[in-house]
């Protein structure tokens, strides 16, 4: 029953084009046959399964054949008709391409066909990329809080999306009061397929330069560094069964006994993380709670830019524009 209900949402939002808007997508078609024609002979898939023509549509994306890409994934979707992974590439194929409209198109039908909250996560992502580049900033912000909170299409979910937004806003408190240690410690939360849309609504907030967007910059931040916590004190109570959080300073040390543990904090970019979130702070007019984070920051043992930068910020505390990361993370998704 629920997929019914999101579908039908999901319809809602794909299907309202305009006239005007269909003449936009006939143009970006037109625009679109002039594109180069395929660099290597396009194997004949008929009869083969569809996760291996899936497989080569892959393998030409990522060699930059964009158009033997979309043969293969066009085939899928003549064949199968709903398939989400097949639009979504289609989709990511048309933003390259600079078609935006096509891109939208695709990467909506992605959306109403995806199953898994990790590629409704995925393709929500690219849709929002996409709104970033079009400079529909309404639109990428909405479809940012879709990826984190879900869709709100049955009382579940509405009800999921009002206690997350409010244990959001009890852990800022915790944080402004008692420090991040003590969120660490009432709250594990999961989801980490959406961490990059959080710390994107984060930077977005933070980008409006108002105390209001500070405030909701600081609660994105702290989600973000919490789910992050969770993984990485789950992997360490792998290898070490009585372990138990007491600090992040902590957590950081006994994590550089292990190279799968310090692989992921690289990854996941887990100091860029925590130096947005004392910079957060810092704009929040807390900056006696940002100087904790940044002085633990710095002096962790490692070469990562966002070191050198708390290092910086501790001896000269300033609040920054992050429009240039913003833009440079974003893009870098996709």
């Amino acid at each position: 029953m629920k997929r019914v209900i999101f579908g039908i949402l999901m319809i809602g939002i794909a299907v309202q084009i305009s006239a005007q808007t269909q003449s936009s997508i006939a143009q970006e078609r037109e625009r679109f046959g002039q594109m180069p024609t395929s660099r290597g002979s396009v194997i004949d898939t008929a009869g083969m399964d569809a996760r291996i023509v899936m497989s080569l549509a892959w393998a030409s994306f990522e060699q930059g054949d964009l158009a033997s890409a979309l043969q293969y994934a066009e085939r899928i979707r003549q064949e199968l008709g709903q398939h989400s992974e097949a639009e979504y590439l289609i989709g990511l194929i048309y933003m390259k391409e600079g078609l935006p409209l096509l891109a939208e198109r695709s990467l909506k039908n992605a959306l109403l066909y995806a199953y898994t909250a990790e590629e409704r996560a995925d393709y929500g992502l690219a849709l929002a990329n996409l709104y970033y580049r079009m400079q529909d900033y309404p639109a990428m912000e909405q479809q940012l809080e879709d990826v984190i909170f879900g869709l709100p299409y049955d009382d579940e979910a509405i009800a999921f999306r009002q206690t997350l937004t409010g244990q959001m806003r009890q852990a800022r408190q915790i944080m402004l009061k008692e420090g991040i240690d003590r969120v660490a410690e009432l709250y594990r939360w999961q989801g980490l397929h959406h961490d990059i849309a959080v710390e994107m609504l984060a930077l977005y907030a933070y980008n409006h330069d108002t105390y209001v967007g500070y405030g909701r910059a600081v609660e994105l931040f702290t989600y973000s560094t919490i789910l992050k916590v969770g993984v990485l004190v789950n992997q360490l109570m792998v290898y070490d069964p009585s372990y138990r959080f007491s600090t992040l300073e902590d957590l950081l040390v006994q994590a550089k006994r292990y190279p799968s543990m310090q692989i992921y904090i690289d990854n996941v970019d887990f100091y860029r993380t925590i130096f947005f979130l004392a910079a957060s702070l810092y704009a929040y007019e807390k900056s006696d709670v940002s100087k904790i984070l940044w002085n633990g920051l710095r002096l962790q043992s490692s070469t990562s830019p966002w070191i050198r930068r708390a290092a910086l910020r501790f001896r000269q505390p300033m609040i920054e524009d992050f429009s240039a990361e913003f833009d440079g993370i974003f893009k870098a998704q996709f």
